[in-house]
């Protein structure tokens, strides 16, 4: 029997295709190509490493005689194996001045530090006015002395904190960014959160009731919902639009 990275080689080469020219056509990037052809099947993306071998088994029209016996012996290796995908290499996105860059901004380290000793400044303030104008005998049933739980909303690598009370009946979504990708997000029909996310960024949203998701890149995210990977929304490097998600079903509109 053939091995699938050899009959994936003929068949490119058959078709006098390069690398660079697949990527192209499936949107899926050149290292990840690279990566199944040398048989580097640890090095694919987790959840969507089958998905990315199949797009490219189709695009190269390779009859489905050919690879079915192999192709089943990798979805059985890739389902027992935890993957070690990291398509970033060299770069900084996870630094402030490189995320800050990637959204067109750019400051400063005087900047930068200032912004930091201002915030700390603000901060002890607070506390200091709390700890002499608050009564510990206070009527108030409401008053809270120590801050809520809170989610945590990530934007060129720095995390922002917004209040929100955690209900134990809550729908969790958290997204790692494995390639480029754009996400909009709909909460309870209200808030509405979207970002340009690159690889290695992670952002979480809870909602109440459901979501509302808009993606582009299918396949550069993975997404769960309350811990477990959704599978994709559709096929690599394609957009999808209004796709519902509650606690218990994804219906597609």
């Amino acid at each position: 029997m053939e091995e699938l990275p050899k009959i994936i080689q003929r068949y490119r080469e058959k078709k006098g295709l390069s690398l660079d020219e697949i990527s192209e056509k499936t949107k899926i990037r050149k290292f990840v190509l690279s990566s199944i052809e040398s048989g580097q099947f640890d090095n694919l993306p987790p959840v969507y490493g089958k998905s990315f071998v199949k797009t490219v088994l189709t695009l190269l029209e390779v009859p489905e005689e050919e690879y079915a016996e192999p192709y089943a012996e990798l979805s059985k290796y890739l389902g027992t194996v935890k993957t070690v995908y990291n398509p970033v290499k060299n770069n900084n996105y996870g630094s402030l001045d490189n995320s800050m860059k990637l959204f067109g901004l750019s400051l400063s380290p005087t900047v930068i530090n200032y912004s930091i000793y201002s915030a700390i400044v603000l901060i002890v303030a607070i506390i200091i006015y709390l700890s002499i104008f608050s009564s510990p005998d206070s009527n108030s049933e409401d008053f809270q002395t120590s801050a809520p739980p809170t989610d945590s909303i990530e934007l060129g690598g720095e995390d922002f904190q917004i209040s929100a009370p955690i209900l134990a009946d809550s729908i969790t979504i958290e997204a790692f960014a494995i390639d480029s990708a754009w996400i909009k997000v709909e909460i309870d029909g209200n808030l509405i959160d979207q970002a340009l996310m690159a690889p290695n960024m992670k952002k979480q949203w809870r909602a109440k009731e459901y979501f509302i998701i808009h993606q582009g890149n299918i396949g550069g995210l993975e997404i769960k919902r309350n811990g477990r990977i959704l599978e994709p929304f559709g096929s690599p490097g394609r957009s999808v639009k209004n796709v519902k998600v509650t606690r218990d079903k994804i219906i597609y509109r």
